[in-house]
């Protein structure tokens, strides 16, 4: 099991006779190795410094997780977005399962389109990803125009 410290702000998202409220509220940026909590009084962000990495190799948790964001798809342009998955057992495919026409996705998880120049409303993608022991993870990918 995965061991993380006891954030002291996520405590004001327990709401007595209702449970937890952290939609909205807990964000994780594996890049930046932190944690985001915007407390229910909304007044602030806090900050917590987490390196998933370092705590997922201390334990013993057979994870598999999609550990990037999609960039903004510029219309007119060639969209290239590399996947960056992580699991403990390794062997990492991707699959297309859905997305615009021309869509393609490489073995390594480099999905690109060549974007209509007239791309201006959101669109989806989704691709499964999956490692050596079978496990999946569907990602969901929301494609929006960049804003100029």
């Amino acid at each position: 099991m995965c061991q993380l410290p006891a954030f002291e702000s996520i405590r004001s998202l327990f709401v007595p006779n209702e449970g937890w409220r952290i939609d909205g509220h807990v964000f994780f940026i594996p890049s930046a190795k932190v944690v985001a909590v915007v407390p229910r009084v909304a007044d602030k962000i806090v900050l917590y410094k987490v390196d998933a990495d370092a705590e997922l190799a201390k334990s013993d948790v057979d994870y598999l997780f999609v550990a990037s964001q999609p960039p903004p798809v510029v219309p007119g342009k060639r969209y290239e977005y590399a996947i960056e998955a992580k699991a403990r057992k390794g062997g990492v495919t991707f699959k297309l399962d859905f997305g615009p026409q021309g869509m393609a996705i490489a073995a390594d998880g480099k999905l690109t389109w060549d974007a209509p120049a007239d791309f201006a409303k959101p669109t989806t993608a989704g691709v499964t990803v999956a490692d050596a022991t079978g496990q999946e993870v569907i990602h969901s990918i929301e494609l929006m125009p960049a804003v100029n």
